[in-house]
């Protein structure tokens, strides 16, 4: 996978996407713990069994799309469905950067684990606290890239 940075996700530089997403993702998080139903619990395990044995990046990251919508989704709200999904389709260049962030693989595992456990304890606070570290993880790892680029520049 080939980095160019700076990134710009849909035309927008990713601290912009991602004050968004914090905006989205980190509430939604919270009512799907509050609002999920066995289904949807299901729903999550599916998507990281599969998140856990694709090998390709890009396929990969698409799963891992669907996996946050599921979190929307088990919401019951629509509307929040349609604009996490509206952002995601601007954070596809972010995810596949990330993506080659050493130890990011089994980094996103362990935080994905957690948002989903919490969702499934029906934990809102705890659902909200594990999608703020995956965000932070996530940033965190967008820190590194760049330091990582301008070294080899």
């Amino acid at each position: 996978i080939t980095v160019e940075l700076p990134l710009l996700l849909g035309g927008y530089p990713p601290e912009h996407v991602n004050e968004i997403r914090r905006c989205l993702e980190i509430p939604a998080a919270r009512l799907a713990a509050l609002r999920r139903t066995e289904a949807d619990v299901i729903r999550l395990h599916e998507f990281l069994l599969r998140i856990d044995t694709e090998e390709e990046a890009d396929r990969r990251n698409k799963i891992d799309a669907e996996f946050h919508l599921s979190i929307a989704a088990a919401t019951g709200n629509p509307l929040l469905i349609k604009l996490i999904s509206d952002m995601r389709n601007s954070l596809e260049d972010e995810s596949l950067a990330v993506s080659v962030v050493v130890n990011r693989r089994a980094g996103a595992r362990a935080e994905h684990l957690a948002i989903v456990g919490a969702v499934a304890r029906q934990d809102g606070e705890a659902a909200a606290d594990a999608m703020r570290a995956h965000l932070d993880a996530i940033d965190q790892s967008l820190v590194l890239l760049g330091r990582s680029a301008a070294s080899s520049r």
